[in-house]
């Protein structure tokens, strides 16, 4: 293999196939990116075996071959490279030269490297609009909890109806929704968050975005780069059956205004030892709304807010940072609207096309 690149096309070409390089892996090889020259150029792939990552970026080929090198080590190696001509030739080692800099980097055989693994020629991709919008909606709710993997996925929903993405921890709930996309056959998959998370990463604005989901594995085309991950197996739970019915309060207060409130209360209540966060307790009456925190050994703080309250009066509290993170998706929208079902029931706060339920803390 023997090829020219421009410095600035290797640094992309790395730092996006790198994404899927296994960070603790039994298997050496896993740790490398795949590179082989194409038609077009030169193309990066780099796998765990739960998510598979291919970029190309132009390059001009001047012997066509293959090769897999450690993935951290060429990424470090092509940022610090000066912004010129790249000339990569395998020769038993991978040589790189760019002005005066010269390397020559280990190697490992590209017949071991499992490119394919999670390939499939099955299922017809589809095009997905405003796909990042919705990720960034709903990512922050999946769980961290490696003991429950289904909560570590986004359920999946295309159907004549439109898209919907959910995800939950179990202590809170994200529903984002789109109408601009429908399918005649029904798609229900559970995706890993880690997964998604990665590919809104690599959308932007001008970039169409190709899915197609086959029996264990989605697909996704972003550009000239390939996602390929596999599902989760399971039942995502009955998510629409935790979303009271009953409102016993409702508040409209100025987005912005209120989670400026709860990010300065926050400021307060995060400042806990080992990791412990004081909840932030709200006072709802009178069109008012007080926003309460405290800390041992830290402070207090209290604020109030005008509102429009309906219903009746209610003192409720949650975890700061939960509550911050739903606020953050109204932000752009002049009021959020507030549903209360009691002291100890979810509330939830909605507008067109989303849904962010949050359970409340015991107040002692």
């Amino acid at each position: 293999m023997k090829l020219n690149i421009e410095q600035k096309k290797l640094v992309d070409l790395v730092n996006i196939a790198s994404r899927g390089v296994s960070a603790k892996s039994d298997m050496p090889i896993l740790t490398g990116l795949l590179l082989e020259t194409t038609d077009n150029g030169l193309r990066a792939t780099a796998t765990n075996l739960e998510i598979a990552i291919k970029h190309e970026v132009q390059a001009e080929i001047l012997e066509e071959g293959r090769t897999v090198v450690s993935g951290k080590l060429l990424a470090e190696i092509a940022k610090m490279l000066p912004d010129a001509e790249v000339n990569l030739e395998v020769d038993e080692k991978l040589k790189i030269k760019c002005k005066r800099s010269k390397f020559e980097l280990s190697t490992m055989n590209p017949d071991e490297f499992p490119a394919d693994v999670m390939e499939s020629k099955d299922g017809e991709f589809k095009t997905i609009t405003g796909l990042k919008e919705m990720i960034d909606r709903v990512i922050f709710a999946v769980s961290k909890d490696e003991a429950r993997p289904i909560f570590q996925g986004i359920l999946f929903e295309l159907n004549k109806s439109g898209l919907t993405l959910v995800s939950t921890d179990t202590y809170r709930l994200a529903i984002a929704i789109s109408r601009d996309i429908t399918a005649d056959e029904e798609i229900k998959v559970i995706i890993p968050g880690k997964t998604l998370g990665e590919v809104a990463k690599m959308i932007s604005d001008e970039t169409q975005v190709q899915m197609k989901v086959t029996e264990k594995h989605v697909t996704f085309k972003i550009g000239e780069t390939i996602v390929v991950s596999r599902v989760i197996d399971g039942n995502f739970p009955s998510y629409k059956q935790v979303i009271p019915q009953k409102t016993v309060t409702k508040m409209q207060v100025g987005s912005r205004e209120f989670l400026e409130a709860v990010q300065r209360a926050g400021l307060v209540a995060k400042k806990q030892v080992k990791d412990k966060i004081s909840p932030i307790k709200l006072q709802i009456k009178d069109d008012i709304v007080r926003i309460e925190a405290s800390a041992a050994d830290v402070g207090t703080l209290s604020e109030e807010i005008a509102a429009e309250i309906s219903g009746e009066q209610l003192e409720i509290a949650f975890n700061p940072i939960f509550l911050e993170q739903g606020l953050k998706c109204f932000s752009g929208d002049n009021k959020v609207e507030i549903h209360f079902s009691g002291p100890l029931s979810p509330a939830f706060m909605k507008k067109e096309n989303y849904l962010y339920l949050i359970l409340p803390i015991r107040i002692l």
